[in-house]
Order: structure tokens, then C-alpha cells, then sequence
């Protein structure tokens, strides 16, 4: 699934629906698309990994797995362990990560792909994007799937 970063996310929410806040695609990349390469800092790939065990930032899981067309057939999943437990892991494509932006005004949508993307493709994010997984907030009140499903439920009544 491909969509260009900062467009309009969509992936989940099919329709229009009314938010306070724009919602922007991250790291929704394809082999087809070309991407932005470089180096994301190291403590922001430790502070992404942590993001990705961290319930109150997952926003939608989803049934299936996404794998990396990317590798071309060379793996057919992506796991990784948990910071501190490596008896413990996860699968990538599974889920999408929502952050707020450091000013709190925009929320990103990401694959959690993103990590992988990161790690085996040089896949670098947008500056703000890599603002706000630096400057996330831990101890805050963000709730990722509490705001997905407001959506869902304002876009289920706008339908009818």
C-alpha cells in the first residue's frame, strides 16, 4: 500500500469525515514509488522500536500481514524483538503507528513496517515525523486508538 508522505491519510477511514486535526501518511512506501533515503538518528530508531510495544500508540491492527515488497521474495516476514526481552516479539505490517506532531497539531499515520523500512532501506522519514518520535512523550495521555475509533464512529454517522 502506497501513499506519498504528508498526503491526507485515508487507509483506514475511507470518507470524508471532520477532525480538528490533519492525519498524514508516513512511511507508506512500495518498490514501485521511489522514497527519501538517509540516516535516521540512532535514538530515534530506539525511541521508534519502543514506540512499537507501546499499546497507547497503536492505532488500528489489522488482521492480515503487509509484507516488504521492497526485499523482492528475500523474506517473507519482518519480526523483531522487544527492547528488553528477547523472547518477546512482534510482527511488522501488522498495525499502524499514529504519533502527534511535537506541537500537537497534526497526527502522523504509519505502518509499523516504517521500522523496517528504516533499518533495511535506508528509509528516511520527514524531519517533523522524526521531531515527533524524538519528542514523544511517554507519561502523556495520548490514546491512538481512542482517537481511530472517534473517527470511525463520526464516519459511521456522517453515512448513516
Amino acid at each position: 500500500m502506497y501513499y506519498p508522505d504528508l498526503s491526507p491519510y485515508e487507509y483506514m477511514l475511507r470518507g470524508k469525515v471532520d477532525f480538528e486535526k490533519p492525519i498524514l501518511n508516513v512511511g507508506w512506501l512500495e518498490k514501485s514509488h521511489e522514497f527519501r533515503k538517509g540516516s535516521v538518528p540512532p535514538e530515534v530508531v530506539k525511541s521508534l522500536r519502543r514506540l512499537l510495544r507501546y499499546q497507547p500508540a497503536i492505532a488500528v491492527q489489522t488482521r492480515g500481514l503487509h509484507l516488504c515488497d521492497i526485499c523482492e521474495g528475500k523474506s517473507t516476514q519482518r519480526v523483531i524483538s522487544l527492547p528488553g526481552d528477547n523472547s518477546k516479539f512482534m510482527y511488522l505490517g501488522t498495525a499502524e503507528l499514529w504519533l502527534p506532531s511535537e506541537d500537537g497539531s497534526t497526527i502522523y499515520a504509519a505502518p509499523t513496517m516504517i521500522y523496517h523500512y528504516i533499518e533495511a532501506h535506508d528509509y528516511l522519514p520527514p524531519e517533523d515525523f522524526i521531531e515527533a518520535i524524538h519528542e514523544f512523550d511517554f507519561e502523556s495521555e495520548w490514546n491512538a486508538k481512542e482517537i481511530f475509533e472517534e473517527l470511525r464512529r463520526k464516519l459511521r454517522e456522517a453515512n448513516g
